[in-house]
């Protein structure tokens, strides 16, 4: 949606020039410099501070809460960059959203916007010692996706070697080849 673009736009820049502070947010009287920034980018769209911006506002902090929360406290979950969705294995999916109802779009639904928002509410979310960036959050979940694949292929490996496989060479094979 162009206009959920154009507003996480200009939330970024009020938070680049200050007006955002990262322990209470932003600071009062940004949704009419809000509105005044949209104005510029989407002259005809008749966006209003109050109800459109607030209320979209809401939602998508209420929609990035839900994601970020899955991500980062539930092992299993992980974050696909390309498509800008959630991943999970089905048991994992299964298992979280029998508890929290709210996630379930999540699966077949794309969150274009969870890094730029990531930025701009974090450490409204996150808070004390192991509080951390967006980028540092989502830097973990690629080494947890790698890890994970460089787990399953040694499980792998090790069972094509005890199925006593004659053309895969076996550890001492390799260190004789040297």
């Amino acid at each position: 949606m162009a206009e959920d673009a154009a507003l996480i736009s200009c939330m970024i820049d009020l938070r680049n020039m200050g007006n955002h502070n990262a322990d209470t947010g932003f600071k009062s009287g940004y949704l009419p410099e809000l509105e005044k920034m949209l104005f510029e980018k989407l002259p005809n769209s008749g966006i209003k501070a109050r109800p459109h911006i607030e209320s979209r506002l809401k939602t998508l902090k209420r929609e990035w809460a839900i994601v970020y929360d899955m991500m980062l406290n539930t092992s299993g979950f992980g974050w696909d960059s390309t498509r800008k969705m959630v991943t999970a294995e089905d048991d994992v999916w299964e298992a979280y959203v029998a508890s929290h109802k709210e996630a379930a779009p999540f699966r077949q639904r794309s969150f274009r916007h969870f890094e730029e928002l990531s930025m701009i509410n974090a450490k409204d979310r996150a808070t004390g010692k192991d509080a951390q960036s967006v980028e540092n959050i989502l830097q973990e979940l690629d080494i947890e996706d790698l890890t994970a694949a460089a787990e399953e292929a040694d499980v792998n490996h090790s069972n094509l070697n005890e199925s006593g496989n004659a053309n895969t060479p076996t550890s001492g094979d390799v260190s004789r080849a040297h």
